[in-house]
């Protein structure tokens, strides 16, 4: 049987601890933050890690970036080149009709 909405809505996410770098910081310096993927989607789980960076002062680095990623415990999950992509909005006003 098929999940309904309101089973997928009851079921809340759970969050695990991993550990980023950037550049070739090592482990010792590295950041902690939370993802709700698992260890079989390391290029989420590096997405997760820059979107804390860049909330955390990242957002004036020239991108894009290296991250280290790994467990909490320390086991390598990968290195990733990460980019940002910007979205830019425009709004205009007319100050003066032409």
């Amino acid at each position: 049987m098929l999940p309904t909405g309101l089973d997928i809505l009851d079921k809340k996410k759970t969050f695990t601890e991993y550990k980023y770098s950037l550049e070739d910081e090592d482990f010792e310096d590295s950041y902690e933050f939370k993802s709700s993927w698992d260890k079989d989607n390391p290029e989420y789980i590096a997405e997760d890690a820059a979107k804390h960076h860049y909330n955390d002062g990242g957002w004036e680095d020239d991108w894009p970036i290296k991250l280290t990623v790994w467990n909490i415990d320390g086991t390598l999950l990968g290195v990733f080149e990460v980019h940002m992509d910007l979205d830019p909005v425009f709004n205009a006003r007319m100050k003066k009709k032409g």
